[in-house]
């Protein structure tokens, strides 16, 4: 137990003896969403910006920009083409087990036209 042999401490009982071994790799995957957007579109109201996740059971879940006390997704940028990233770690719940998870961002950009960014999540 442990990677220790259990002993037996009496005079009736044997030793167990090893007759086989064998190993286990556990493989975990976590699913991230990295929305790019362009600097041809921005300014950008961050206030506006809004994370819709859609299951095929039709429940949604929705993240806006990490708070404190409010985990949410946050931005990266500018690169230096003056692009911006909008990153998102799903919880499990927030994704379907097995297939495909739709979502889009959404936000405000120059003029206040709403700029949508469809994403496809694919679960192994």
């Amino acid at each position: 137990m442990g990677n220790e042999w259990v002993r037996a401490l009496s005079a009736e009982n044997m030793p167990d003896a090893e007759v086989a071994s064998d190993s286990v790799e556990i493989v975990v995957y976590q699913s991230a969403i990295d929305v790019s957007l362009d600097v041809s579109d921005g300014p950008y109201n961050w206030d506006t910006g809004r994370l819709t996740i859609r299951k095929n059971d039709g429940s949604e879940s929705i993240a806006f920009t990490d708070r404190l006390l409010r985990p949410g997704y946050t931005v990266e940028g500018p690169d230096s083409q003056g692009g911006f990233h909008v990153l998102y770690l799903p919880r499990a719940e927030e994704l379907n087990k097995t297939g495909v998870t739709q979502a889009s961002f959404t936000v405000r950009g120059r003029d206040g036209r709403l700029i949508s960014k469809p994403i496809v999540l694919e679960t192994p």
